[in-house]
Order: C-alpha cells, then structure tokens, then sequence
C-alpha cells in the first residue's frame, strides 16, 4: 500500500511552486497595490490637513473681524465720552488689542493657522493702537479747547465787572495758549482759539466799561480804533448799540427816580400839611408857629399858604357858592385850564369863601381823582388794571384762557368793593394803588385769589371745546348794567344789595 504524505508538507510543496510558477508578475503587481495604498493614505491625510488649514483661516477672519468691529464702537465711545483723552489710554488699547490676537491665535488648530493668525493679529493690534494715538490727541486736543473756553467764559466775567484787567488777562491767555499744552493743537486751529480769545475779551472788557464806567467812555474806545484789529465792524455796531441803550437806560432810571422821589416828596409835604392844618383847627386855637411853618420841607409858595391862613383862621367863613365852584372844577377835564389839580388852587381861597371844614372837604374830594403827584386817579387805576390783568387773563393770540374774563371781571369788583371801603373809612384811594402800602391790591397775594393753575385752564379749555361754546359763563348770569345816571357808588352799593 502506497503512503500518503502529511498535509503540511503538501501544502508547503505545492503552495511554493505554484506561486511562483504559474504566474511570475504577482510579486510586482503586489508591490504596486502596496504603493497605491500607501499614496491613497497619504492623499487622504493631506486633504484631511487641507481642510483644518481652511478652517483655521474661516475662524481667523470670522475672528478678526468682530475684534475689529468690538473694538471700532469702543474707540468710538472713548472718544465721545472723553476717555480717549487718558495719558494711559493708548497703551490700555494696545494690551487689550494684542491679548484678543492672542485669544485668536489660540483657537487655531494648525500651523499654518497660528501662524496666519499670529501675523494677522498683529496688524490687528497696531491698527487699534494707531485709532488709540490719533483718538487720544484729538481728545487731548478737544478737552484743550474746552478748558481754554471754560477759563475764557471766567475771564469775560471778570472783566465785564473790572475791565481795567483787560492786557494782563489777554497776556496770560495768549501765553497760556502758546505754551506746551496746546502745542498738540494744530498751529492753524490754535491762531483760530488766540483771535477768538482776543475777540471774547475786548467785547467783554468793552461791556464792562459800559455798565461799570460809563457808556459814554465805551464810545471813546471805540472811536479810538485801539480795538478795529480785534473787533469787527458787527461787534462795533453791536457795542456801539448797548452803549446807547445803556444811555437811554440811565436816563429813563434817572427820571424814573426824580419821579419816584417827587412822589415821595409830594407825599412827605400832604402829611406835613394836615399836620399843620389840625394845629391850627383844634379845639385850643392855633397851635401852629411860624418859626415851625418856616423851618418845615414845604415850598416856599405852600409856606406862605399855611402862614396866611395862621393869619386869617380866626375870622375864615365859607361860601357855599365859592364851595360848589370850587368842586366843579376839581373834576373838570385835564385840558381845561381852570381845572384844579393841587392844593394851591384851594389854599388861594382861604378866607375867600373857604373856611377850615370846606377847606378839608374839598381837599378830600381833590385827593380822589388826583394823587399827591398830580396824577388823575382814572390814569392811575387805568395802568393798574391794564398791568394786572394780564397776570390774571392768561388768553394770548394763539389759545383763549376760557375763564380769563371772568378773573378779570371778579377783580374788578374787588377793586371797585375795596375803593368803596376805603372811601366810607375816610382814608385815600390811592393807597389800594401804591405798592409801598399795605393795602395794594398788585400784590401777589391778591392777584393770587383770581388766578387759576395752568392745570385749571386746561381742563377750562377742554371743557369749552367739549360744549362749543365761545360765550364767557358769569356765575349766576350776566352782570347788570349800571342805570341811566348812576354813579358807580351807586351801582356797587346796588350789586351788593342784589337790586
């Protein structure tokens, strides 16, 4: 019987010569597919090296970009809030800036993205920095002219009340404006701040001399040309105008004081004169010197009234037809010529158809239509109703004050009721119109009474338009007009009566 071989040795025989045997060009082809494995892989793991390269630049500029937009508005802010203008600011920007490129740089997974992103990040950060410099010395420069304005505004004060410190303030601005902090400042700009501080002071100084020295001396510096390199013609014109109002002013103050002290005057002598007049109409006789007459703050011609009438007291009877002549032409009209307007017109009729009750009567009748001044009581009251209305009647061209007519109306009642009390006390009517006196009736405390709240004319006005109406409402109707030959005692007295 034949023996068989093992089967690894028949593997081993066959498996050997058939490799090679039957197909000589396997080994090489092997080797091939090896090769073309191998570049497969290496092709893969390029493109795969590609793309993180590519993403690596999509971040970078993602990145790069909101830095600089971040960083844009931040500038931007410092620059309008005035931060920009740190001695430390450029530097705080520059570390800021390097520290986000550095933030960027790290996110980067290759290198060539580090890289990219380190050079990139770099330009980032200097280009904040130059934004930094240039939005710090433009702030510098801004916060500059702020405090050279703010010390200018201080010194045009100042010299409006001591305008001989004109050349040592102007020398100080100059210097001031050619030295080391303003140096930064453009020359063009900074020419532009001298000639406007120039400008400022003059007209200043100029103002100060009106109102401080006289207009008069104002004019003087003008027409000298000392200032014409400083001052243009339309700051010339313009001073040459405050000071001829300036002028007017002090001449309208001063006759407004003359006036005042007339008043004052006229008042003061009223008062010595009732005085004089109840010494020597008392119940013991004349109690009135002469020596006291003459030593007195009357005019000459009222001192020689007051002595005749010393004189004549004693034997002084009154003439009704003297009396009522007299009275007619107390309330004459201003333009007549016969009109009496003072006490003179009285006193010449002393002992000629007057006697000391006459006298007295018609001197209270002359005080109701005049005051101490001569002042017609209607002109009086006219320009005190005029002035006080306005504050009680807020109706202007544009919008009605819906009530406003109706204050205006209540205060005219109060006034009228008010100059009834004061005639029945027996005391002057022109108190209720003087404001030195304690019964004006221009106060604001009375004024007030017949005021309403913008609040209350408002809703006034809402209401109005709500009913249509244009009429004014009266509480409890319309007021009744005065009767045929009433005098307006008469009507008051009557309207208080509900007649």
């Amino acid at each position: 019987m034949p023996k068989i071989r093992e089967y690894t040795q028949q593997l081993g025989a066959v498996t050997r010569p058939l490799s090679q045997a039957a197909d000589p060009g396997m080994a090489a082809r092997q080797g091939d597919a090896k090769k073309a494995i191998g570049g497969a892989l290496m092709q893969l793991g390029g493109t795969l090296f590609d793309i993180a390269e590519h993403n690596d630049a999509t971040t970078m500029q993602v990145e790069l970009a909101n830095a600089r937009a971040e960083y844009t508005q931040k500038l931007q802010r410092a620059k309008e809030t005035g931060e920009a203008a740190d001695p430390e600011y450029v530097q705080a920007v520059q570390n800021e800036a390097q520290e986000r490129a550095a933030v960027i740089a790290d996110k980067m997974t290759t290198r060539r993205g580090a890289e990219a992103a380190k050079t990139y990040g770099a330009q980032f950060a200097a280009g904040m920095q130059t934004m930094a410099i240039s939005d710090n010395a433009h702030a510098i420069g801004e916060q500059a002219k702020l405090r050279a304005m703010e010390a200018q505004n201080i010194n045009r004060n100042t010299l409006r009340s001591s305008p001989d410190q004109f050349q040592a303030i102007l020398g100080e601005t100059l210097n001031t404006l050619d030295g080391p902090a303003y140096t930064h400042i453009d020359a063009g700009v900074r020419e532009e701040m001298k000639m406007q501080a120039k400008s400022g002071l003059a007209l200043a100084t100029v103002e100060g001399v009106i109102h401080t020295r006289s207009p008069e001396e104002a004019r003087q510096i003008l027409d000298s040309g000392q200032l014409d390199g400083i001052l243009t013609a339309d700051h010339k014109r313009g001073l040459y105008a405050e000071a001829d109002q300036a002028i007017r002013a002090r001449e309208a103050e001063a006759a407004r004081l003359l006036r005042q002290q007339e008043v004052l005057d006229a008042k003061e002598r009223e008062t010595i004169k009732d005085g004089f007049i109840g010494k020597m109409y008392g119940p013991n006789g004349n109690q009135l010197s002469v020596k006291e007459v003459l030593g007195s703050k009357l005019l000459s011609n009222e001192k020689e009234h007051i002595i005749r009438m010393m004189k004549e007291g004693a034997s002084a009877k009154a003439d009704p037809a003297v009396v009522i002549e007299l009275f007619r032409r107390i309330h004459l009209p201003d333009d007549d010529p016969r009109k009496i307007t003072g006490d003179d017109g009285l006193f010449t009729y002393f002992g000629r158809g007057l006697d000391f009750p006459a006298l007295g009567h018609l001197r209270k009748e002359l005080g109701e239509v005049r005051d101490p001044a001569n002042q017609p009581l209607r002109d009086v009251e006219k320009k005190f109703m005029d002035g006080n209305s306005a504050k009680i009647d807020k109706s202007t061209l544009m919008a009605a004050d819906p009530k406003g007519k109706e204050q205006v109306y209540k205060f005219q009642q109060y006034v009228a009721l008010r100059k009834q009390q004061k005639r029945e006390a027996g005391e002057p009517v022109f108190d209720l119109y003087d404001p030195r006196h304690k019964d004006y009736l221009g106060s604001p405390e009375v004024i007030g009474m017949f005021q309403r709240t913008p609040q209350e004319q408002m809703r006034d006005m809402s209401d109005r338009m709500r009913k249509q109406k244009s009429e004014i409402v009266w509480p409890g109707g319309a007021p009744e007009a005065r009767k045929e030959g009433e005098t307006p005692e008469q009507y008051l007295q009557r309207m208080k009566g509900g007649k």
